[in-house]
């Protein structure tokens, strides 16, 4: 932090995946749609993140892409955990 101040290194690079991009969508929607408390979300958040990754990998995001079965499939792998 102090180098990055100082100029001597530079500032962080955030790159949001597509992940990154929908979850943070969702995290707005469920705050200002739905009222939820941060820890709520982020519990919410961590969960559909992986569900995400898992389906996607780092390609683009097509919700509707997203069957029941692959669901209801991940959430039995979730519940194991």
């Amino acid at each position: 932090m102090v180098l990055r101040s100082l100029g001597v290194i530079p500032p962080v690079t955030l790159r949001a995946t597509a992940v990154d991009e929908e979850l943070r969508c969702y995290d707005e929607y469920l705050e200002h749609a739905r009222g939820l408390a941060p820890k709520t979300r982020n519990v919410a958040l961590r969960i559909i993140g992986r569900l995400l990754t898992s389906r996607f990998g780092s390609d683009a995001i097509d919700i509707a892409a997203i069957k029941p079965q692959q669901v209801r499939r991940f959430f039995s792998k979730e519940a194991v955990r």
